[in-house]
């Protein structure tokens, strides 16, 4: 067992950095510190993103067009399974993740 200050985390992470926790239950468990857009990406499982820090948007993309949600801190996020999104960070964003660790797609451009 190891505990996690997410605090202390935060401190040492660098903007775009990816920081792993742990796993729980198939996912990844992890803090990401982010401004600006980040790669489209979906999931064959639901991804929970709670926002730490700052504001976020996260846009989708569905066959019945696009969407955006903006989160503040404290706000938390569940993306249902094979939804493709990404997150623009607001300048200092910081989140805390639970990713599906296999499976997931990645795609530079608007899928």
């Amino acid at each position: 067992m190891i505990p996690h200050d997410l605090r202390v985390e935060l401190a040492g992470i660098p903007e775009h950095e990816l920081r792993k926790l742990g796993s729980f239950q198939g996912c990844t468990v992890g803090l990401v510190r982010l401004s600006g857009p980040t790669h489209w990406e979906r999931h064959p499982a639901q991804e929970l993103l709670h926002v730490l820090e700052g504001e976020i948007e996260i846009r989708t993309r569905a066959e019945d067009g696009l969407g955006s949600v903006r989160l503040r801190a404290g706000s938390v996020f569940i993306v249902p399974e094979g939804l493709w999104h990404h997150v623009v960070g607001l300048p200092d964003a910081a989140l805390f993740f639970l990713t599906p660790s296999e499976g997931s797609e990645h795609r530079e451009a608007d899928p």
